[in-house]
Protein backbone atom coordinates (compact mmCIF):
# COMPACT_ATOMS: atom_id res chain seq x y z
CA UNK A 1 0.00 0.00 0.00
CA UNK A 2 2.94 2.57 0.85
CA UNK A 3 4.81 1.65 -2.15
CA UNK A 4 1.99 2.19 -4.40
CA UNK A 5 -0.13 4.48 -3.13
CA UNK A 6 2.06 6.85 -0.67
CA UNK A 7 5.20 7.00 -1.90
CA UNK A 8 4.64 8.53 -5.39
CA UNK A 9 3.30 11.40 -3.49
CA UNK A 10 5.33 11.61 -0.76
CA UNK A 11 7.84 12.20 -4.02
CA UNK A 12 5.57 14.52 -5.24
CA UNK A 13 5.85 16.34 -1.89
CA UNK A 14 9.92 16.37 -2.04
CA UNK A 15 9.93 17.78 -5.17
CA UNK A 16 7.59 20.56 -4.50
CA UNK A 17 9.31 21.48 -1.56
CA UNK A 18 12.75 21.52 -2.62
CA UNK A 19 15.22 21.20 0.17
CA UNK A 20 14.60 20.23 3.25
CA UNK A 21 13.58 16.35 4.30
CA UNK A 22 9.77 14.65 4.35
CA UNK A 23 9.52 12.92 6.99
CA UNK A 24 7.11 9.46 6.13
CA UNK A 25 5.75 8.14 9.14
CA UNK A 26 4.31 4.21 8.62
CA UNK A 27 2.21 1.73 11.00
CA UNK A 28 3.78 -1.53 10.37
CA UNK A 29 1.61 -4.92 11.17
CA UNK A 30 3.77 -7.64 12.94
CA UNK A 31 3.09 -9.75 10.82
CA UNK A 32 4.26 -8.33 7.70
CA UNK A 33 7.02 -7.31 9.75
CA UNK A 34 10.11 -6.60 7.23
CA UNK A 35 13.73 -8.33 7.95
CA UNK A 36 16.28 -5.81 9.25
CA UNK A 37 18.52 -5.58 6.80
CA UNK A 38 15.75 -5.29 4.01
CA UNK A 39 14.53 -1.91 6.35
CA UNK A 40 17.99 -0.56 6.55
CA UNK A 41 18.03 -0.84 2.89
CA UNK A 42 14.72 0.75 2.66
CA UNK A 43 15.70 3.77 4.89
CA UNK A 44 19.28 4.51 3.32
CA UNK A 45 17.26 4.15 -0.05
CA UNK A 46 13.95 6.53 0.97
CA UNK A 47 16.93 9.06 2.60
CA UNK A 48 18.95 9.60 -0.60
CA UNK A 49 15.17 10.63 -1.70
CA UNK A 50 14.97 12.77 1.05
CA UNK A 51 12.55 10.92 2.37
CA UNK A 52 13.08 9.91 6.36
CA UNK A 53 11.31 6.77 6.66
CA UNK A 54 9.88 6.30 10.59
CA UNK A 55 8.20 3.13 10.74
CA UNK A 56 6.49 2.32 13.63
CA UNK A 57 4.41 -0.58 15.31
CA UNK A 58 0.69 -0.86 14.65
CA UNK A 59 -1.85 -2.41 17.63
CA UNK A 60 -5.55 -3.10 16.95
CA UNK A 61 -7.64 -1.17 18.74
CA UNK A 62 -7.55 -1.52 22.42
CA UNK A 63 -5.44 0.11 25.35
CA UNK A 64 -1.75 -1.06 23.38
CA UNK A 65 -2.94 0.90 20.35
CA UNK A 66 -4.16 3.98 22.84
CA UNK A 67 -0.28 3.43 24.68
CA UNK A 68 1.61 2.99 21.26
CA UNK A 69 -0.60 6.33 19.85
CA UNK A 70 0.39 7.97 22.98
CA UNK A 71 4.29 7.38 22.37
CA UNK A 72 4.05 8.04 18.49
CA UNK A 73 2.50 11.42 19.63
CA UNK A 74 5.50 11.97 22.00
CA UNK A 75 7.80 11.28 19.03
CA UNK A 76 5.97 13.44 16.62
CA UNK A 77 6.17 16.02 19.00
CA UNK A 78 10.15 16.01 19.95
CA UNK A 79 10.29 15.53 15.67
CA UNK A 80 8.76 18.49 14.92
CA UNK A 81 10.25 20.68 17.87
CA UNK A 82 13.83 19.52 16.98
CA UNK A 83 13.55 19.19 13.05
CA UNK A 84 11.20 22.81 12.82
CA UNK A 85 9.08 21.00 10.91
CA UNK A 86 7.08 23.28 8.96
CA UNK A 87 4.47 21.45 7.87
CA UNK A 88 2.45 18.63 8.07
CA UNK A 89 0.50 16.24 6.47
CA UNK A 90 -1.86 13.97 7.95
CA UNK A 91 -1.94 10.20 7.14
CA UNK A 92 -5.15 9.03 5.07
CA UNK A 93 -5.25 11.94 3.42
CA UNK A 94 -6.43 11.01 -0.48
CA UNK A 95 -3.25 11.83 -2.98
CA UNK A 96 -4.78 13.42 -5.18
CA UNK A 97 -5.89 16.67 -3.60
CA UNK A 98 -2.16 16.86 -2.43
CA UNK A 99 -0.37 16.50 -5.83
CA UNK A 100 -2.71 19.07 -6.82
CA UNK A 101 -2.09 21.47 -4.05
CA UNK A 102 1.49 20.91 -4.48
CA UNK A 103 1.45 21.27 -8.34
CA UNK A 104 -0.17 24.16 -8.23
CA UNK A 105 2.42 25.91 -5.25
CA UNK A 106 5.14 24.88 -7.69
CA UNK A 107 3.13 26.65 -10.59
CA UNK A 108 2.41 29.59 -8.91
CA UNK A 109 6.40 30.41 -8.69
Amino acid sequence: MVQTYALPYVRQIVACIGAGEVHLVTLEQESRAIAPARRDQIRRQLATEGIRWLPTAYSKFGAMALLRSAALVARLWLLIVTRRVAHIHCWCTPAGPSATACRSRRDDR
